[in-house]
């Protein structure tokens, strides 16, 4: 009985889990494709004083 209640809820967590750990991946590999490009951008050591 417990198990037929927990069972949905549990997959539906793991189903949320799923997305944000899809959803950080992706954010971290933008982040990295942009600061890769900006890393390689002539000039760059005005930006930094």
């Amino acid at each position: 009985e417990l198990r037929k209640v927990v069972a949905p809820l549990l997959k539906g967590f793991q189903g949320e889990i799923d997305s944000l750990s899809k959803r950080s991946k992706n954010a971290e590999a933008s982040f990295l494709s942009i600061y890769k490009r900006l890393i390689d951008v002539p000039g760059k050591s005005s930006i930094h004083a």
